[in-house]
């Protein structure tokens, strides 16, 4: 495996930070939080041209895209405290795009139920 310099990915080490592995290998894989049960690993992929939130198992086996949002940004991945839903900011459907998504949103780890928590209230228009 050679890493691209242009592009992270995600990785997992024992307690003492020996025994690491690469667990994503293509796209650029970033923000990635590990559930509270320690089973699941959430992170963000841009192995379809925009990022996506994916889940794996902590062994990296059994990757699966949760959202296609197709957005320009998304950011700050959460698990709820029950490890079944996801939140995290994002410019979908943002009108007015801005460098700092301030929209939150949720999303249940199969993909289902997304919607949106908060919204940015403030625009150039008024």
């Amino acid at each position: 495996f050679r890493a691209d310099p242009n592009q992270r990915q995600v990785f997992i080490m024992d307690r003492e930070g020996g025994d690491h592995r690469v667990l994503t290998r293509e796209g650029d894989n970033y923000g990635a939080i590990v559930s509270h049960n320690g089973k699941k690993i959430a992170y963000i992929s841009t192995i379809t041209g925009q990022p996506e939130i994916y889940i794996m198992d902590i062994n990296g086996t059994n990757p699966r895209q949760v959202t296609y949002l197709r957005s320009q940004r998304l950011e700050n991945l959460r698990w709820t405290q029950d490890d079944q839903t996801i939140v995290f900011n994002s410019d979908y459907m943002q009108k007015y795009k801005s460098y700092q998504p301030q929209e939150t949103w949720m999303v249940e780890q199969d993909g289902r139920n997304l919607h949106m928590l908060t919204n940015d209230g403030v625009h150039p228009d008024g």
